[in-house]
């Protein structure tokens, strides 16, 4: 439906528009459901083929240890060797968002490790863009961001980390697939990363009031989840004082219809107050909604467990 239409516009049926989104979010919903049923019994039954079947051939892949995998044959052959190590995975969805081709779900996971992988549960919060290509609903991306010490599945004991020059070098080389496919698209998305990077070092609270649309959610690197842009605002308030600069590196990109999602790494130079708790790096992910401004539905901010 046209802008209008969903606005509720003099002319429009508002009405007939939101019944419109609504059956097909429960459509969307119902195949997701249905691709993520299928992924919890593959995890299950240590079927690393059939895990890597339900990820897009351009798809990421992001496990607790931070190492991105790209594409179904390396994920293959790393869920390959860590699946002996593993047990149940189980992901929750608490939010949700779908346009066109492209859908979001946000929530918690947990993995279970064998006795060989240390027999204790790794927790977290989940992102996974999903994306319906010709072989039906898959995984465009998914991020599994650690939650407290531990949470690792690397045998060296390290959590996440910088990205390594091979893996930015991979990422630059996708974005200039990107522009081939999504030129327009792909600047509007470049150009608010940068503005976002912009007004949290500046402090920039009027700007940033902007950014977010009324349903929006923000998970910080502290663990803490706001709905809302109102109380995202106020939370702005409180800590961009004390952030000092902050950039946001751009590494992933997809869109369809008026959705985007973005991922990449972040770096706050100081946090607390007067920087007292020094630099903040992890992985975001950003969920943005395309209309007149491009618009944040969601940021999801992980943190590495020390700094760079």
């Amino acid at each position: 439906p046209s802008a209008a239409g969903q606005a509720g516009l003099p002319g429009s049926d508002g009405r007939r528009a939101g019944l419109f989104h609504a059956e097909y979010d429960a459509h969307v919903l119902a195949n997701l459901d249905t691709l993520m049923t299928a992924w919890h019994a593959a995890w299950r039954g240590d079927r690393a083929g059939d895990i890597a079947s339900f990820y897009a051939d351009r798809a990421l892949l992001i496990l607790p240890d931070g190492v991105p995998l790209l594409g179904p044959r390396e994920i293959e052959a790393r869920l390959a060797e860590l699946l002996p190590r593993i047990g149940a995975a189980r992901a929750s969805r608490l939010d949700f968002d779908a346009s066109e081709r492209l859908a979001y779900l946000e929530g918690t996971y947990e993995l279970d490790l064998s006795p060989r992988g240390g027999g204790r549960t790794v927790r977290g919060r989940h992102v996974t863009a999903a994306i319906r290509d010709d072989e039906g609903w898959r995984i465009r991306a998914q991020l599994f961001f650690h939650r407290g010490e531990g949470a690792t599945l690397r045998d060296d004991g390290r959590v996440g980390g910088p990205l390594e020059p091979d893996h930015a070098r991979r990422a630059t080389e996708r974005r200039r697939n990107w522009k081939d496919y999504y030129e327009e698209t792909y600047e509007e998305v470049q150009r608010t990363v940068a503005e976002l990077s912009r007004v949290w070092s500046e402090d920039d609270l009027g700007t940033a009031a902007r950014f977010y649309t009324p349903d929006a959610r923000l998970h910080t690197p502290w663990g803490e989840r706001i709905r809302g842009a109102d109380l995202i605002h106020r939370w702005l308030q409180s800590h961009l004082p004390g952030a000092g600069r902050v950039h946001f590196a751009f590494l992933d990109f997809d869109a369809s219809g008026r959705m985007a999602f973005a991922h990449g790494r972040y770096l706050l130079e100081r946090a607390g107050s007067g920087g007292a708790e020094g630099p903040v790096v992890g992985p975001y992910v950003l969920v943005l909604r395309l209309d007149r401004d491009v618009r944040i539905r969601a940021q999801i901010m992980g943190r590495d467990p020390s700094g760079p």
